[in-house]
């Protein structure tokens, strides 16, 4: 699980929900992403800034050349369809959780600005089996952006190939 939404995220009052439920609709979020990715065409710095901000907690705002081009790759090839739109509104049975029996490596962000600490926190307490491991990356929710991720992953990896 990474960075992944375990209970009832937002409420329809939250602006955030609002504003997803606009912008990300199954009908409108493909127009959504055409304006995104346009704009980091033309503004890749302003919107490297911009995502930054929304996914992260990590101040200051730093980014190297490298990081902003993986970011606007990965973003050239974003959609949500319906995914975006059923986050939103999702609200998972804690019994579903509960029932997970096989080994679960839980990944978050402590720097993660989109999904606040108490999801992982709640998989950690519901999945028997399961292992938390906190980074302290930059890039927040984008846990595998730029460089802080590889070294830690490619340690976890072997760990849990043992």
């Amino acid at each position: 699980m990474i960075s992944a939404i375990t209970k009832k995220w937002l409420n329809p009052t939250d602006e955030v929900y609002k504003k997803g439920k606009k912008l990300f609709s199954p009908k409108i979020e493909k127009f959504t992403w055409l304006i995104y990715k346009f704009s980091f065409t033309i503004f890749p710095k302003i919107m490297t800034k911009v995502t930054f901000k929304e996914l992260s907690k990590y101040r200051p705002v730093e980014f190297s050349n490298k990081e902003m081009n993986e970011l606007k790759d990965m973003t050239m090839k974003m959609r949500s369809y319906n995914g975006f739109d059923n986050d939103l509104d999702q609200n998972i049975n804690q019994d579903i959780l509960r029932k997970i029996k096989c080994k679960t490596l839980i990944l978050h962000s402590k720097f993660d600005n989109a999904v606040a600490f108490e999801h992982p926190e709640n998989a950690k307490m519901n999945i028997k089996n399961s292992e938390l491991i906190v980074f302290e990356n930059n890039w927040g929710h984008l846990l595998w952006l730029g460089d802080n991720f590889i070294k830690p992953f490619t340690e976890i990896q072997k760990r849990w190939n043992e």
